[in-house]
């Protein structure tokens, strides 16, 4: 079975054009995620589904997308102009082959100045 889970901690940020990373791997099985450069690569070809889930501290703005290969799967915008501390959660499916790889980055972030 090919599965991994992996979080960042709640004092990250969100750097402009950027690949996501998730520093903390909980569960990694299969080897397939990288906590260094953020990406999964497929070592299986089949049917892969990604969840991701991201939180934004408040009156922070972010555009999020989940990449396979250079193309964009979902993106999903997402702030806050109050004190809610938002998040947003995107799920894809895809079918690869070895070697692909998949990641999330930022199109776009506007973040507060505290």
């Amino acid at each position: 079975m090919i599965y991994f889970y992996a979080r960042t901690p709640a004092s990250s940020s969100l750097s402009l054009s950027k690949t996501v990373i998730y520093t903390h791997v909980e569960v990694n099985d299969g080897q397939g995620y990288s906590s260094t450069n953020g990406r999964f690569t497929v070592s299986v070809p089949g049917l892969y589904a990604f969840t991701v889930q991201y939180c934004l501290n408040s009156g922070d703005q972010a555009l999020l997308e989940i990449v396979d290969q250079k193309k964009t799967l979902q993106r999903a915008a997402f702030g806050d102009r109050g004190n809610n501390d938002p998040c947003v959660s995107m799920h894809v499916f895809t079918k690869d082959d070895v070697s692909d790889q998949m990641w999330v980055q930022t199109s776009w972030t506007a973040q507060s100045v505290i």
